[in-house]
């Protein structure tokens, strides 16, 4: 049997400041951009991309963990210090014959925090308080939680409008439209993406000829004698681990 419950041994704490300015230059140009400075910090991140909200285990067989290595402190999953936009669009009207809008996006971002987890058997130097089944792992934290970052990455989209109104009819007016865009015109290729990073660490569970088991409780383990990174380590698993190479979009259909 499994209990679930609340318990305040775990902490997710966000703080953030935003900030938005906008300027119109007569009937045409707008232009604008906003800039966020933010951290999200905590020992739990308490949500992935496939289920959302996940539940969490300190009080999970709790003599088998200490929360300084299974659970430390530092920057989430989440975390990411600064985002910025500029941007801009122009339209020019062509009476009868419609209008053409033109708009670009600047985006700015700083990397994202991840860290280098392993498994390890800490089952060997616990006494069983007399659970039926005991755990055969458990996460360690051989780096910080906020030890490694993607790359910071940086985009420009354009996009261009043509629209067309069509003659009135009933109480709504149609319109014509044909858009294309380009995002990230200079196909800048950051590695952002953490979940799509490799983040293996080799341990006495999975190399137990090459690296010896240590206590997790009075030990401090040493790399290259109990634990080493993953030789991908760092390295995209997919193209899902980049940012989105240059794209050509082209839509069009009819507004109301």
């Amino acid at each position: 049997m499994r209990l679930i419950e609340n318990t305040n041994l775990q902490e997710r704490r966000y703080a953030g400041l935003n900030l938005a300015a906008t300027w119109r230059l007569g009937s045409s140009l707008f232009v604008g951009g906003g800039y966020t400075l933010s951290r999200s910090w905590g020992n739990v991140d308490g949500e992935n991309v496939a289920s959302g909200p996940v539940t969490v285990g300190p009080l999970f067989y709790p003599e088998y963990i200490d929360l300084a290595w299974s659970d430390p402190v530092g920057d989430l999953a989440t975390d990411q210090r600064h985002k910025a936009r500029l941007f801009a669009t122009y339209t020019k009207a062509f009476s009868r014959f419609g209008e053409v809008t033109v708009g670009a996006i600047q985006s700015m971002n700083s990397g994202s925090p991840y860290s280098a987890i392993g498994l390890i058997n800490s089952g060997r130097y616990v006494t069983s308080p007399g659970y039926q089944q005991i755990p055969p792992s458990v996460n360690y934290y051989f780096s910080e939680r906020d030890g490694f970052r993607t790359d910071a990455w940086y985009a420009t989209d354009l996009s261009s409008t043509y629209a067309y109104k069509l003659p009135a009819g009933g109480d709504r007016q149609a319109s014509l439209f044909l858009k294309a865009e380009v995002l990230n015109l200079f196909n800048q290729a950051g590695q952002i993406v953490p979940r799509f990073i490799n983040t293996g660490v080799l341990t006495n569970l999975n190399r137990p000829a090459l690296y010896q088991p240590f206590n997790p409780f009075t030990e401090t383990p040493v790399q290259g004698v109990h634990w080493d990174l993953d030789p991908a380590f760092g390295s995209a698993t997919s193209r899902f681990g980049y940012q989105l190479p240059r794209t050509f979009r082209m839509s069009f259909g009819v507004r109301f």
